[in-house]
């Protein structure tokens, strides 16, 4: 795949990437505290 130049089309899928990938992190810390509390 060719490098994207345009810095708002980069900036857009970072951003979903970004989103998702923190959504991912808060699941795993609360997953992680569920187990720990049991």
């Amino acid at each position: 795949m060719p490098p994207v130049r345009s810095s708002g089309d980069t900036s857009r899928k970072v951003g979903v990437k970004g989103l998702v990938y923190l959504d991912l992190l808060k699941r795993a810390k609360r997953n992680n505290a569920a187990s720990v509390n049991v």
